[in-house]
């Protein structure tokens, strides 16, 4: 789809299993992809939030966004914030 729209690198955000998907793609398509959000992946989500915070020090130019007052559906939950998140980090990647 992303070269029907002339565009070679693209952003994949991926929301629970969704957040799988985006990182196989990344590792299966790292020359396609301009930046991945993993959004409430199961295996990085909990109370210290550990699996994420594993995964953000293991990248760099990562960004660990918390939405503490919303559970699996921030972006409905916390829409205003969420969406900030998500633009600023495609903006500055």
């Amino acid at each position: 789809m992303a070269q029907q729209f002339g565009e070679e690198k693209v952003f994949f955000l991926g929301h629970s299993h969704g957040g799988f998907v985006g990182l196989q793609f990344a590792l299966d398509y790292p020359d396609r992809v301009r930046g991945i959000i993993v959004y409430d992946g199961m295996a990085f989500n909990g109370q210290e939030f550990g699996g994420a915070r594993q995964l953000h020090d293991g990248i760099a130019g990562s960004e660990l966004v918390v939405l503490a007052g919303s559970g699996h559906f921030g972006h409905l939950e916390e829409p205003g914030e969420f969406f900030g998140s998500v633009l600023r980090f495609a903006t500055a990647h």
